[in-house]
Formats: C-alpha cells, structure tokens, sequence
C-alpha cells in the first residue's frame, strides 16, 4: 500500500519534463501563426456551398515523408475546415527555416511539400516554381505552377485594414486542369483573404474574425 501511495505522489508531483514532450513546429513566421487552437472565420462568395466557413489549428502531428532521395520528418499543424459544424477539409502545414509548407491535405500526402511563403521574405515580385504529387502511385495527380510575392497595403476587409503580403499564382495546374490563386497574409494574423478562379468561377474567401489560441 506505502509503494502504491508513493507511486502516485510521484506521478501527481512529476514535473512536465517528465511527461511525453509535447509536439511543436520548431520554426515560425508571424505571417502564418500556427498556435494550436487559432481560429480563423472567413465569409465565402462565390462558392456554391456557400459560408462561412471556420479554419482552426486542431494539434500536431509527426508525418514521415520523401524529399528527393532523402527523408524528412516534420512535426505538422492540423487545420480542420469546417462548415456549420461539419468536418469539410483537413491540411497539414509545417514551418521549416526555408519557409511555410503545404505537406498534406484530404489525407493525401504532397510529394514534395509545396512552399507557400518563403523564409525569409524574398523580393517583391520574385517568386518560385513548385510541382509536387498528390498522393501515391504512378498515377497519382501533380500540382504545378509558380508562385509570385508582392504586398497589398491598406487591404479593407469589413471594418478593418491590413497590410498584407500577397503570394499569387497565375499559372497553377492541379491534375492538368488550369485555375488562379491570390493568398494575402498580415503579420500577427494569417491569412485574411484568398481568392480562386477556376474556369471562369470565382471563389472568395475574406475574414470576419480571428481568434488565438493556446501560447
């Protein structure tokens, strides 16, 4: 009985070190804050289903992956997407010291993860290419394009301004087919506008609340 009492003294005082070492993302950009628990509601036009729809840091995940002929492990964000309560998309995201990327989405892995902000910023109006498979085989889909940094400041979203980042991709490909993409990011906050056209539809997401997380 003393041992089994001491034993749980123990667990109840054991410091955190002692505890599984809780996952997170070594690096970090304040353009894409990726506290668990930060929570994005963005009003949706364009799209048939409609909005809004809420994005919010879920937790962490290891994902073992291939890049070119070597390994990778990166510890991942989970972003949940979700309409009216329900689970619409999951992505995974990681920061490393070369910048944001893009490792996953739907379950399926992106091989190689595609960078989506740079670290650190380059030039306005320098940009970089990316293709990338979707998922596993020899059939698996490719995405293909290239991606342009520029800055929108003074970007009126409801009642408030930003100054913004934008990375934009004229000539993206996703599975051969053609679209367009405008992502604006603001320092402290992510992303607060996105924009997609594809065949001749147009789809606009645009932020109406932020709230963090956990720190």
């Amino acid at each position: 009985m003393k041992v089994a009492s001491l034993g749980l003294l123990l667990a109840l005082l054991a410091p955190a070190a002692w505890a599984q070492d809780k996952l997170t993302i070594a690096e970090s950009t304040p353009y894409f804050p990726l506290a668990e628990g930060n929570t994005w509601k963005y009003k949706v036009t364009g799209g048939k289903d409609g909005g809004p729809v809420e994005i919010k840091v879920a937790g962490f995940e290891k994902v073992k992956s291939r890049e070119g002929d070597k390994d990778v492990e990166d510890v991942c964000a989970r972003l949940e997407t979700r309409r009216d309560g329900s689970l619409v998309a999951t992505e995974l995201f990681t920061v490393r010291k070369e910048g944001v990327f893009r490792v996953a989405f739907a379950n399926m892995k992106l091989s190689p993860a595609v960078c989506l902000i740079k670290i650190p910023l380059p030039k306005k109006g320098d940009g970089w290419d990316f293709k990338s498979k979707i998922g596993e085989g020899d059939k698996a889909p490719e995405i293909e394009g290239r991606f342009e940094l520029g800055e929108q400041k003074g970007l009126k979203i409801g009642e408030k301004t930003y100054d913004t980042i934008t990375v934009t991709s004229k000539t993206l490909k996703v599975d051969n087919q053609d679209l367009t993409t405008a992502y604006y990011f603001a320092e402290k906050v992510g992303m607060v506008k996105q924009e997609v056209e594809i065949s001749g539809k147009k789809v606009t997401l645009e932020l109406e609340d932020f709230k963090e997380g956990k720190k």
